[in-house]
């Protein structure tokens, strides 16, 4: 998934969270399909921190869906 930050996402749990930073994730040897990729490249899956309020997350990118704001009316 393609996000930036100050991107909407939603997940697992109620509600709208917004990225504030995002860590990506590098393949290494110790890597279960390290047949597949290299060492040293990037995996889609990063760590992002989310905001919800006063609440921060930590969590793995693939727990959660973009938000389109075509979906939502106004």
């Amino acid at each position: 998934m393609d996000v930036k930050l100050n991107d909407w996402v939603t997940g697992y749990s109620k509600g709208f969270f917004k990225i504030i930073k995002t860590f990506p994730i590098y393949y290494d040897e110790s890597c279960y399909d390290i047949h597949k990729h290299k060492v040293g490249e990037e995996n889609h899956n990063s760590i992002v921190v989310l905001k919800k309020g006063f609440r921060f997350v930590s969590t793995k990118l693939s727990l959660f869906k973009l938000l389109s704001f075509d979906l939502i009316s106004l």
